[in-house]
């Protein structure tokens, strides 16, 4: 079992230079928090819901470009990975969700969390986690971490 059995395939994406105001109409649209940021394809960063929220509460337009408060670079991971390695990649860098790219490095899917989670509710393969590892995971991504400021 790979990451590509898992994730959301062609996820929505937005370009760097689309407005905050735009990025969170393409997610509420689509009930997601996280649209990767992508130029002819390939992943320069992800803006998350919370980089929107945080730019507003720093006072910033709506207008502003996603490339101004975008999380960079994009955390990624291969579509012919195994979930146990992606799980990895999230604990290790803590996020809860990884942009999936081809072999080229375009962007094919995002896989999240609560994917693996779901997944390991089954545990039908050993390359799934555990649930064991995904709440050690998800300890790891909740634990708190000094805030950057947005754009950084």
């Amino acid at each position: 079992m790979n990451v590509d059995s898992l994730m959301t395939r062609d996820p929505d994406c937005c370009s760097p230079g689309d407005s905050i105001r735009a990025a969170s109409a393409r997610m509420k649209g689509s009930g997601v928090g996280m649209l990767p940021v992508t130029e002819e394809g390939r992943p320069l960063g992800v803006i998350t819901d919370r980089d929107v929220c945080m730019a507003v509460a720093d006072g910033r337009p709506d207008t502003t470009a996603v490339e101004q408060i975008m999380s960079r670079p994009a955390i990624c991971c291969g579509q012919w990975e195994r979930p146990r390695a992606a799980l990895e990649t999230m604990r290790d860098k803590h996020v809860r969700r990884l942009v999936v790219v081809d072999e080229s490095g375009s962007v094919t899917g995002v896989v999240a969390l609560d994917d693996l989670a779901a997944e390991a509710k089954e545990r039908v393969h050993e390359h799934v986690p555990s649930h064991s590892d995904v709440v050690e995971t998800l300890r790891a991504v909740s634990r708190y971490r000094d805030l950057q400021p947005v754009g950084t």
